[in-house]
């Protein structure tokens, strides 16, 4: 394995542990910036329209990026 072989996998392994991390603080402050939501009566999805829409989705999108970079390092040590 070569020195940029070694470092696409470290890069892997932290994205696999950071992109949960990010998604969920930002689902969480969309949840915390958002007083209307419940529960019990609200589904997650509703947190992707109105004011903390930005906060929701970009949360997802940067967790759902990262969580790719892990895969793709995941499927290169599977593949040995």
């Amino acid at each position: 394995m070569n020195l940029n072989q070694t470092a696409l996998l470290k890069l892997a392994e932290l994205c696999g542990v950071i992109g949960p991390i990010i998604a969920l603080a930002f689902i969480a402050f969309a949840i915390a910036y958002s007083p209307w939501f419940n529960w019990y009566t609200n589904a997650l999805s509703d947190l992707g329209v109105g004011e903390a829409a930005l906060i929701f989705n970009l949360g997802l999108i940067v967790g759902g990026v990262l969580t790719t970079i892990f895969a793709i390092g995941m499927m290169q040590i599977l593949r040995k």
